[in-house]
Formats: structure tokens, C-alpha cells, sequence
């Protein structure tokens, strides 16, 4: 005789049950969204591959547009992030120092900026793209900073520590205002590092979590955070 549905749920526990029926609802409610809400909660099947193979790659958006440089190659690449982009353009002008290990910063709706590189001259500079003009511009970091250093912004202010220059890892620190062209020294970092991680709250605090010692070889990380406050 087959067992009814009464007998059948006390083959589970409380618990289980509960868990069951929470799953269903996830099903339920999944099921009857709309296709194009389902799609946002997945990645896209439909994003074009990079037209070249890069490592040690630097990416920002700016304009709804998402640029894309990186090791192996001086390309600069774009896709417009449409619903349906479908098309990398890398037939932008190439970056002037094609190196690696930049940092990216996005000072207006119309630029963003290659902070530092390791490799073909790219340390110690600044390479700013325009957007508008499709053009590359470099300024001169002071001279203490080369590569796979810490940047951005604090509101206006541009931020720079530590890094790798000349093999060794620094803990100098310098900062630029809006408008300026020079950057004035802050105090060293406590703890000197490369690859690590930099985020600011946008109006005079930035933090620089984690990263790693020496020269530009994969080594253990620190359990760090750096903080500074700018209005003190």
C-alpha cells in the first residue's frame, strides 16, 4: 500500500523540512521572474572575449565605457557596455609606456590614468588618456616611485605610496591637489608594500590593505591595514 503524504512527511525532521520548503520558495520565486531580471543575477553568456591575451591587466569604466590595457601588448581596448555590446575597438592609440603592474585612476567622466608600471620606462610616470581626443598625455611621479604602487583619489587629491622601485618595495608616500602639478611628501607608510590593495571614503581618508614585500615575486602577504586621514 502506498504511504500517504502524512506518513511521508514524518520521514523528515523539523529541520529538513524547513530547509525544503525554503528551498522551494528560492525556486518559486526564481522561476517567476521575468527573463531579463533572471539575467542580471547571472554572468552574461554574450560578452565578447578580449581581442588580445593580456596578464597583469589595469581596466577602467569610464562613460559606460570599459577600457582595458595589460601586459603583452600596447593596446588600448574599449567595449561600450550596452546590453548587446558585442565588439571590442582596439584600434584606440596604444599607450606611450607599455609596461605592467599600472594603477588606474578615473579623475573625470572623460580620462583615466596609468599610475606607475614596471617594464619599457613605464615607472615613475603618469600616462592620462582622453577620451575625446583619443590621445595619451605622461607626467613625471616624484622620483622615489616606480611600479605596482597604491593610488587614488581622496575627493580631488591624487594619492600615491609605496610600490616597487628598483627591485625594492618602498613605503613613500605623496600626494597631488586638484589643479597642481607638483606633489607634496606625506609620512611614510608604517609598513612598506607592493600589490596591495588602496580605497579612500572620498573625502579625506584612504586605506591600504594587505600586499607583499620585495621585488616584484610572489611571496606571503601582509594582514595589514593602513590608514590615513589627510585633515589631520
Amino acid at each position: 500500500m502506498p504511504l500517504s503524504v502524512h506518513h511521508s512527511a514524518q520521514l523528515f525532521s523539523s529541520k529538513q523540512k524547513t530547509r525544503v520548503f525554503s528551498l522551494l520558495l528560492v525556486f518559486l520565486f526564481i522561476s517567476v521572474l521575468p527573463s531579463a531580471v533572471r539575467a542580471q543575477v547571472n554572468w552574461s553568456p554574450a560578452t565578447p572575449p578580449l581581442p588580445v591575451s593580456l596578464g597583469e591587466v589595469a581596466a577602467a569604466v569610464v562613460n559606460n565605457a570599459l577600457f582595458v590595457v595589460g601586459q603583452g601588448s600596447s593596446a588600448t581596448c574599449m567595449l561600450t557596455l550596452t546590453p548587446r555590446a558585442s565588439a571590442w575597438d582596439c584600434s584606440l592609440a596604444p599607450r606611450p609606456y607599455a609596461g605592467n603592474h599600472h594603477a588606474v585612476v578615473v579623475p573625470s567622466a572623460n580620462s583615466f590614468w596609468l599610475v606607475g608600471g614596471l617594464d619599457n620606462d613605464s615607472e615613475g610616470k603618469i600616462q592620462a588618456y582622453d577620451i575625446s581626443s583619443n590621445t595619451w598625455a605622461s607626467f613625471a611621479l616624484p622620483s622615489a616611485f616606480g611600479g605596482s604602487l597604491e593610488a587614488g583619489l581622496v575627493g580631488e587629491t591624487l594619492i600615491v605610496c609605496g610600490g616597487i622601485t628598483n627591485q625594492v618595495t618602498i613605503s613613500t608616500c605623496a600626494a597631488r591637489g586638484p589643479g597642481s602639478t607638483t606633489f607634496t611628501p606625506l609620512p611614510d607608510m608604517p609598513v612598506g608594500v607592493n600589490h596591495a590593495a588602496f580605497v579612500s571614503d572620498g573625502v579625506d581618508r584612504f586605506f591600504v590593505a594587505g600586499g607583499r614585500d620585495g621585488p616584484n615575486v610572489p611571496s606571503a602577504g601582509f594582514d595589514t591595514l593602513q590608514i590615513y586621514t589627510l585633515s589631520t
